[in-house]
């Protein structure tokens, strides 16, 4: 794959960072958008090979998991700015 077919193979796709680097509700907001995105994706994936691929059903998982534990980090942020 050629790098510049990675954003049209993104699921999440690509969000232009704020005009104002400042304004960090909206950078934090993006982030959760992000977040929320990709444990929409790892959550279909450990459906996916839950019963076919234990192994990676199993990653899946893990990074499921991490994902969720960021977006609580991120919330924790967003309450706090």
């Amino acid at each position: 794959m050629h790098p510049n077919q990675l954003l049209g193979n993104a699921g999440c796709g690509y969000k232009e960072p704020p005009k104002d680097p400042a304004d960090l509700k909206t950078v934090i907001q993006d982030v959760l958008n992000a977040e929320a995105c990709a444990i929409e994706y790892y959550s279909k994936m450990c459906e996916k090979y839950r019963t076919t691929d234990l192994v990676t059903h199993e990653i899946f998982e893990d990074l499921l998991k991490d994902e969720v534990d960021d977006e609580e980090e991120w919330e924790k942020f967003l309450a706090k700015s």
